[in-house]
C-alpha cells in the first residue's frame, strides 16, 4: 500500500508559466482546487468513480497518459507560491484515490 500511495502522490502537471515549461511530476497533495465545486461527470460522460477505480487498481496510471495531465496556475511569488488546478475533476479523482490507498 505504501508503494501505491507513493505512486499516486506523483502526478503529472503542466509546469506553471514562471517555472521551467513542460510537464513536471508533483505531489498531488500540493495542488489546490481553483473553485469550490465542479461537475459530477467528465465531458465524455464517464463518472469520477471510473477514473478513481482505475487509479486504485493501477496507481502508476496517474502519471502515464497525457490525458491525465493537470494544468495548473501559480499564485504568489517564487519560493512562496501555490499551484491551483484548472482541472478540478481530475484532481478530485486523484485525491479520492489517494484516500482509498492510504
Amino acid at each position: 500500500a505504501a508503494q501505491a500511495e507513493q505512486e499516486i502522490l506523483q502526478i503529472s502537471v503542466d509546469a506553471p508559466p514562471s517555472s521551467s515549461r513542460g510537464t513536471i511530476l508533483v505531489d498531488c497533495g500540493k495542488i489546490l482546487y481553483s473553485q469550490k465545486d465542479c461537475s459530477k461527470r467528465f465531458r465524455d460522460g464517464k463518472t469520477f468513480q471510473d477514473l478513481i477505480d482505475h487509479i486504485v487498481r493501477t496507481p502508476s496510471y496517474a502519471a502515464e497518459p497525457d490525458s491525465l495531465i493537470i494544468k495548473v496556475v501559480q499564485r504568489g511569488r517564487l519560493g512562496n507560491f501555490c499551484m491551483n488546478s484548472i482541472d478540478n475533476r481530475r484532481l478530485h479523482c486523484f485525491h479520492s484515490a489517494l484516500k482509498l490507498l492510504q
